[in-house]
């Protein structure tokens, strides 16, 4: 596999847990819209949506992607149902068309800290997202100074300030694409026409 473009900071210890009605008010969401839908949960960390997701009996599959190797050795211990890809987000290792709902929680501003990068997790999104599929992201920007104290894990990370534009080029401008609620901090956008891009043979 391909050296990640977007390396996540190692850490001692790294667990991560937000129950399903979290993540759906987080994205503007209503938690039965996870009921019979394939979902992609970019940046998963060590986190648990899927056995979250059974332990309220919604009927779901999530396919959780990080590139942190360790947090997603974390999630296997802890939820052996899930299904874990060591995967970067420029590439994503899936079909088209074959996600209900990409949602990144807390996860974006890891991957994107140019335009390219940016445009990379949008287009992989774009071609893996089915017709009346959705895209979820929150935040869409991280304040350095409040979520990280520490001067040297901070060093890469920074607010979003180039996110406008490329959202307005790659989802808002586009026809097939419909804002179902935008913010300062989320957007969530249904997928209303086919903007499939170049086939990937994955999963």
């Amino acid at each position: 596999m391909p050296e990640p473009a977007f390396p996540f900071p190692e850490e001692e210890s790294y667990t991560v847990d937000r129950d399903v009605e979290e993540i759906a008010r987080l994205h503007g969401l209503h938690i039965r819209e996870f009921l019979g839908k394939t979902i992609l949960n970019l940046g998963s960390g060590s986190g648990n949506l899927q056995a979250d997701l059974d332990a309220q009996g919604i009927d779901a599959t999530v396919i959780s992607i990080d590139v942190n190797a360790k947090a997603l050795q974390e999630a296997s211990r802890r939820q052996k149902n899930n299904r874990l890809l060591l995967a970067d987000v420029s590439a994503l290792p899936l079909r088209d068309e074959s996600i209900d709902l990409a949602i990144a929680t807390y996860s974006l501003p890891m991957w994107a800290r140019n335009t390219d990068q940016l445009i990379s997790f949008f287009d992989e999104c774009k071609r893996v997202v089915k017709i009346g599929g959705k895209i979820a992201v929150y935040p869409m920007e991280i304040n350095v100074e409040e979520h990280y104290h520490d001067p040297k894990s901070s060093e890469d990370w920074h607010a979003l300030h180039f996110i406008n534009k490329v959202e307005a080029d790659e989802l808002r401008r586009s026809p097939d694409w419909e804002p179902i609620n935008r913010s300062k901090k989320s957007i969530l956008y249904r997928r209303a026409g086919n903007t499939a891009r170049m086939s990937y043979p994955g999963m």
